[in-house]
């Protein structure tokens, strides 16, 4: 569910501690530090789905990583 018309918006990853704290709950609760496996696909998917219901979205790659968290909605 990506709004091409933030194709060119800032990769929110590099703005982390400006995130509401709403948003790195979604990451903290499937991405456990110190775990042993790298995040799994269906990870990822969990995690686009809750962010895509606070009105983010990211993308993630076959290499086991996410990149390109953008804001598609106004508030949160």
């Amino acid at each position: 569910m990506y709004n091409q018309n933030n194709r060119n918006m800032t990769d929110l990853f590099d703005q982390w501690d400006e995130l509401p704290q709403i948003v790195l709950n979604v990451f903290d609760e499937h991405l456990k530090e110190g775990e042993e496996d790298s995040p799994t696909f269906e990870q990822y998917q969990k995690i686009e789905a809750e962010l895509n219901v606070l009105g983010y979205t990211c993308e993630y790659g076959m290499d086991a990583s996410i990149y390109g968290l953008k804001q598609i909605k106004q508030n949160v």
